[in-house]
């Protein structure tokens, strides 16, 4: 990629985003602005404006893999420093970061479950809006239900019993206004719902190899059990987090557009297999739907598809309900301790 078609793509993203961070919502400029990319990103030529996302640099430093934000290494670093007497005070440097970085997990993971059930219900009004095809959109009604019943559930809790937002309500008016809606605007919100959804995920997966890093430090105190659980928890929720996004991706790709920027892909005979080549667009290899087609044809079956998205959605709520008592277990042995 030249530097020329990477500062176009600046411009284009720190405008469309409002030269907001999407992360922390901090307002920048070209100077304190990042770029972040979200999902997979070619590796060669250009990428597409789609698959990038505004962060500041101090959330860009929470995002890459080879640092940490200054607050965390100062931390980590001083106690290192401790001379013999050092592994009570270690333990107590470390249940106090500790306390911190479970907190904004919770509370971040929270969020992306909240997200992921709104882009899940989002995703399943797409054959009907789109392709009307008979049968589609009871699957799309039926699935619709079930994800709201599943926002319902019980999200994680953080160590202060704060219970994140559900999205009852934009889920809501999401099943009943996207038939109406033009392309454009279906579009526009899919591609900002998943890009939106990836960047949480990838503050929590960064967060969780974090907590990974305190485990040594924890071996000599009633919390390490108890991390270990959280961090298996959060772990398995994230997985089926994930899963839900290429679950909707099939959806987007199962009637021809492109999971990434959501333009059309190569026009392909109706009933027949999911286009190849490229999206002529962004350039993205086309999620494979194979594995969905019904027996009988290549239609894809959006009932299997929409019971998997049901399925996965249960999961993550009963994951969710186990990682609150596991939360909650870990946040008092630290505040005790």
């Amino acid at each position: 990629m030249t530097s020329r078609e990477w500062d176009i793509d600046r411009r284009v993203v720190f405008d469309r985003d409002e030269f907001t961070c999407q992360h922390c919502e901090r307002a920048g400029d070209e100077e304190t602005l990042r770029l972040y990319p979200v999902g997979t990103v070619p590796t060669d030529g250009p990428v597409h404006e789609s698959s990038l996302v505004t962060v500041c640099s101090t959330c860009a430093a929470v995002l890459r893999d080879d640092a940490r934000p200054a607050r965390e290494r100062s931390a980590v670093d001083s106690a290192a420093s401790i001379d013999a007497d050092g592994p009570a005070a270690l333990a107590a440097i470390a249940s106090d970061e500790l306390f911190a970085l479970v907190h904004e997990t919770t509370r971040e993971q929270g969020t992306a479950v909240s997200d992921a059930a709104a882009f899940a219900s989002f995703a399943t009004t797409l054959p009907s809006a789109l392709a009307g095809s008979d049968g589609d959109g009871d699957a799309s009604a039926g699935c619709t239900d079930s994800v709201d019943r599943a926002n319902r559930a019980e999200s994680a809790e953080s160590p202060e019993s704060t219970t994140p937002a559900t999205g009852d309500e934009t889920d809501s008016e999401t099943a009943d206004t996207a038939p109406e809606s033009s392309v454009d605007d279906l579009s526009r919100e899919f591609v900002t719902a998943r890009r939106t959804l990836l960047l949480a995920l990838s503050v929590v997966d960064r967060r969780l190899a974090r907590l990974d890093q305190f485990e040594g430090d924890a071996t000599e105190s009633a919390a390490a059990p108890l991390l270990l659980d959280f961090v298996d928890t959060a772990t398995k929720l994230q997985s089926e987090l994930h899963e839900l996004v290429s679950l909707a991706e099939l959806v987007a790709a199962s009637i021809g557009r492109c999971h990434n920027c959501f333009e059309p892909l190569a026009v392909a005979a109706p009933n027949g297999p999911t286009p190849s080549q490229p999206c002529p667009t962004c350039a993205q290899s086309p999620r494979d739907t194979e594995a969905w087609h019904r027996a009988d044809s290549n239609a894809v079956d959006f009932e299997r598809l929409f019971s998997a998205t049901n399925d996965t959605l249960r999961d993550a709520a009963a994951t969710t309900e186990t990682l609150t008592e596991r939360t909650t277990a870990l946040a008092t042995e630290l505040v005790e301790k």
